[in-house]
């Protein structure tokens, strides 16, 4: 049965690569499917490596939703994993909080997927780790957690990888920058009743 399975989706990126690989894992026997995997060369215009992170999350993000309407899966668990810790981070914030780049890829991958369902995973771990930094094709088919997955995959779920709330470096947060408007206002200070009382008699 489809409801029976879950779909699990890496993502990886380098300064020469980036894309995402997916698997299906049956819910009762633990059992891993390759399924589809798609990478991109990195644009030539230099991004930081963050930014390209967040690229592959995308490619993750819509191989995930293109699974479920494919097989037709309408309540079926879709996970999403990175090893990028700034990458998490930014997926599971406000996207109007970052600056544009970073915003409008959020607000996609936010869309097609559940940022809760983002979890964090060691790069040793990450089976898309292939994608980015590349391997001979010997060493793809003898790989056992290319075609498998990660081997906690194919244990039971409360001995997969915790996801640890990690600090990020402000400089690196992309967040929007805040403009302070100050606007000088002149109130003119009441005069204290007894004064009023001298100018009337004054005058």
């Amino acid at each position: 049965m489809m409801d029976e399975m879950e779909i699990h989706v890496f993502a990886d990126s380098s300064t020469k690569a980036y894309g995402a690989v997916a698997y299906i894992r049956h819910k009762r026997t633990f059992e891993v499917q390759f399924v589809l995997s798609k990478t991109r060369v990195t644009p030539v215009k230099k991004l930081t490596l963050p930014r390209l992170e967040l690229l592959g999350a995308l490619i993750a993000a819509r191989i995930a939703r293109y699974l479920k309407s494919l097989l037709r899966i309408s309540a079926c668990d879709i996970y999403c994993w990175t090893d990028s810790s700034i990458a998490l981070n930014w997926i599971k914030g406000s996207a109007i909080q970052w600056k544009q780049f970073v915003a409008n890829r959020v607000r996609e991958i936010q869309i097609l997927t559940d940022p809760g369902k983002w979890k964090f995973c060691e790069g040793r771990e990450n089976p898309a780790d292939f994608l980015s930094r590349g391997c001979s094709a010997q060493k793809l088919l003898n790989s056992e957690i290319w075609w498998s997955g990660a081997r906690w995959l194919s244990q039971p779920k409360y001995l997969w990888p915790a996801t640890v709330e990690r600090k990020i470096p402000e400089e690196i947060t992309e967040l929007k920058g805040v403009k302070t408007v100050v606007q000088n206002i002149t109130v003119q200070k009441p005069e204290h009743p007894f004064h009023c009382l001298l100018n009337k008699c004054s005058s």
